[in-house]
């Protein structure tokens, strides 16, 4: 194995573990990163985004996600930990073949791996569009997010929507469970792949 593919499967394997972490995270966490504080039905999308279309800031912001981000975030999740075992199953014909590609037909790995190839480059477009509307609220609506999301707090207006009567109480899990839960998760993933 050369350097990039020692890198590229320890990338690979890190991933895996923080998506996965972050999924189960979503039942067990803070509430603002419970799937049942943001993930919202298409009313509350198709009203999110009247009030995007707006000219200025929205008239109202969410402690969390917002009802278009929440359901972003399960789809690049799902994105990534989909890439990431289907990285375990992967080869690439001539030196590299992931941790698991021996325990299937040559044939197949090599399926898995053109699929692998395709759903990077739709994560590398999902990663864009991330950014872009990261920039779009940030910028072009006012919205602050890109301190909370690398901070993890958000000072938020008195001006909330009726979708978020749950969120205006919020519950916080101490980030040593978050640090417990993903060194599990890392154990386990270890035990199944090696």
């Amino acid at each position: 194995m050369t350097g990039y593919d020692v890198m590229h499967l320890n990338a690979g394997l890190t991933i895996l573990v923080l998506a996965t972490s972050r999924f189960i995270w979503g039942f067990v966490g803070s509430t603002t990163a419970l799937f049942t504080s943001f993930l919202r039905g298409p009313r509350s999308i198709v009203r999110h985004l009247r009030s995007i279309s707006v000219k200025g800031s929205v008239s109202y912001t969410y402690v969390g996600h917002n009802p278009l981000g929440g359901w972003f975030v399960i789809i690049i999740l799902i994105a990534l930990i989909v890439q990431a075992m289907m990285g375990l199953y992967s080869n690439d014909s001539i030196l590299f073949e992931g941790p698991l590609a021996a325990s299937l037909d040559e044939n197949l790995s090599n399926q898995i791996t053109d699929y692998h190839k395709i759903l990077g480059i739709i994560i590398i477009a999902l990663a864009i569009l991330h950014v872009a509307s990261v920039l779009l609220y940030s910028i072009g609506k006012g919205i602050e997010l890109i301190k909370p999301m690398v901070f993890g707090y958000k000072v938020v207006s008195d001006t909330l929507t009726e979708d978020q009567s749950q969120e205006q109480t919020l519950r916080f899990v101490s980030p040593l469970w978050a640090l417990t839960l993903f060194l599990i998760t890392g154990y386990v993933w270890c035990w199944f792949i090696f």
